[in-house]
């Protein structure tokens, strides 16, 4: 489909930019797909962004917050303006590679900053791209963005830009928050003068609290989700299990509600454990994930820009009218700067992400061309943003009556 573009020259070279260097953002994202690169591995990932980023004339700086697959690359325009972020991600699903399209997220991000470095002597204020690891939340203390905001990474950045797949095509993606942790259960078998009966087993401890649990169902908000997977139980049915470990998400759709929900099923655990006389210990697996807070000022523009890099109308909405499920690290960024999470149709309709066939589809025709449409949707947005600053003033002015409620309980 053929982008509609404003009158702006500078729009129709952002335009031609992206569109000419299709191939090698294409072949970027598809690198990236085959290498699978699990979170806090995507070495090979990171370095060929950054590489790229940095033959486009940004400054690149490695390793910032202290991990080494992470990275801030700046490009500074000639006259003031804000500094808007792209935000890149880049690691994979454990056993399923690509299944959330992060390589995708990855050359959208570098797309919008070819198309912006197009336009280098004429831009306002300054493109960042930062490059994000571990969003999945597979890895021990995941959640790159939640480190490197703590950081002050993102310190002096006006506005945040990423793009995800989902559908339909649509600005203003929101998500849940969560809380990922291990809970390990004790138990213990008989020592020498002890009958065999006088023992914990710990598997006891992990099925009285999932019993706990399920009757918790009905008395928490009807929008928290648990989900949970038993790590390690016992070796042999005639061998008393001494350490059962099971790993849990808590999602639910404000922060407060996921805390109150994650101390209430310590109190099952605990239970359990006063029951059967063995102990449990709680330990936090990755960064606590806040939930998404859209922006309207940010969105309308972006939507526009969606439309105009080629988003088929009839597959466009304001923002996407299904039931979020999902959560991601970027909510923490969205809480204190102005924050907008695309979605993008990368397979057919339906495609349920995390999956084998999401995979198929993160390096197929059809996601490379929605990747195109978000970059050119990004960069269009951070430049008119550039052009309007009371865009800017106005997304801010909104995010800061939002702080202003939720610091009043509202």
């Amino acid at each position: 489909m053929t982008a509609v573009l404003g009158s702006s020259t500078a729009e129709v070279r952002i335009h031609q930019a992206i569109a000419g260097d299709a191939d090698r953002l294409t072949s970027i994202a598809d690198q990236i797909h085959g290498w699978a690169e699990l979170g806090y591995e995507e070495h090979r990932s990171s370095k060929l962004l950054a590489g790229r980023l940095a033959e486009l004339g940004f400054e690149v700086e490695m390793g910032i917050a202290d991990l080494p697959t992470s990275f801030r690359a700046v490009l500074k325009g000639t006259r003031p303006g804000p500094s808007v972020a792209f935000l890149a991600e880049y690691d994979a699903l454990p056993g399923l590679g690509h299944a959330c399209g992060h390589n995708l997220i990855a050359g959208a991000a570098l797309g919008a900053a070819t198309g912006l470095a197009a336009v280098r002597d004429e831009l306002p204020g300054e493109i960042r791209v930062y490059g994000t690891p571990a969003e999945e939340g597979y890895r021990p203390r995941a959640g790159g963005k939640v480190i490197m905001f703590e950081a002050g990474a993102f310190d002096g950045v006006d506005a945040v830009l990423i793009v995800h797949a989902g559908e339909p095509y649509s600005a203003g993606g929101t998500s849940l928050a969560r809380d990922n942790f291990r809970l390990t259960f004790r138990g213990r078998r008989p020592v020498v003068g002890q009958p065999r009966w006088d023992a914990v087993d710990s598997q006891d401890l992990l099925m009285l609290t999932h019993a706990g649990i399920n009757v918790l169902r009905q008395h928490v908000p009807p929008d928290v989700v648990v989900q949970w997977t038993i790590e390690k139980g016992g070796d042999n049915p005639n061998i008393i299990a001494t350490e059962s470990t099971a790993r849990m998400y808590v999602r639910a759709g404000r922060m407060s509600t996921v805390r109150f929900v994650v101390s209430r099923i310590m109190d099952c655990a605990r239970g359990a454990a006063a029951a059967t006389g063995g102990s449990v210990e709680f330990e936090r697996h990755a960064m606590l994930y806040d939930e998404m807070i859209p922006n309207a000022a940010l969105n309308r523009v972006f939507l526009a820009a969606m439309l105009d890099a080629g988003a088929p109308p009839d597959q466009t909405v304001p923002v996407p009218p299904e039931p979020i499920t999902h959560s991601d690290d970027t909510g923490i960024i969205s809480k204190h700067i102005p924050t907008v999470s695309g979605r993008i149709i990368i397979g057919p309709p339906g495609l349920v992400l995390h999956t084998r066939e999401a995979t198929e589809a993160a390096c197929s025709a059809q996601a490379h061309q929605a990747m195109i449409i978000g970059a050119k949707a990004m960069a269009l947005t951070a430049w008119r943003l550039g052009q309007d600053p009371e865009v800017a003033r106005e997304a801010q002015a909104e995010l800061r009556a939002w702080q202003d409620d939720d610091a009043g309980g509202v």
